[in-house]
C-alpha cells in the first residue's frame, strides 16, 4: 500500500512537471522541459528538479529540491519549493531565457 502511495506521488509530480496542469505551473513548464529525480540517501528521500543553466528564475538558481524521512514528506517539501519558485518568478517577472 505504501509503495502504491509513493508511486502516486511520483506520478503526480511527473504530471506537474510535464505540463499536465493548467495555470502558473503550466506556463513555466511549457517553456522548457523539466525532469524530476527521486533519490533515497540512507533514510532520507530527495526529490530534485534541475533547471538548464541557460534558463533560470534568478541568477544562480539551478536546482529545486525537497527532502524528507518519508517520500510524502519529500514531496510536500518539494511542492513548497516549486510553488515558491513559481510565485517568485511571477512576482518579479524573473523568468529569464539567457541566449
Amino acid at each position: 500500500m505504501e509503495t502504491e502511495k509513493n508511486d502516486n506521488e511520483i506520478i503526480y509530480l511527473t504530471k506537474l512537471l510535464n505540463q499536465q496542469h493548467a495555470g502558473r505551473d503550466h506556463y513555466y513548464n511549457a517553456k522548457f522541459p523539466l525532469d524530476i529525480h527521486v533519490l533515497k540517501n540512507g533514510y532520507i528521500w530527495e526529490l530534485e528538479v534541475s533547471l538548464p543553466l541557460d534558463i533560470a528564475c534568478k541568477e544562480g538558481l539551478e536546482r529545486i529540491s525537497g527532502r524528507g524521512r518519508r517520500l510524502d514528506e519529500a514531496v510536500a517539501d518539494f511542492q513548497n519549493a516549486w510553488e515558491h519558485y513559481v510565485d517568485d518568478c511571477f512576482e518579479h517577472d524573473f523568468l529569464v531565457f539567457k541566449s
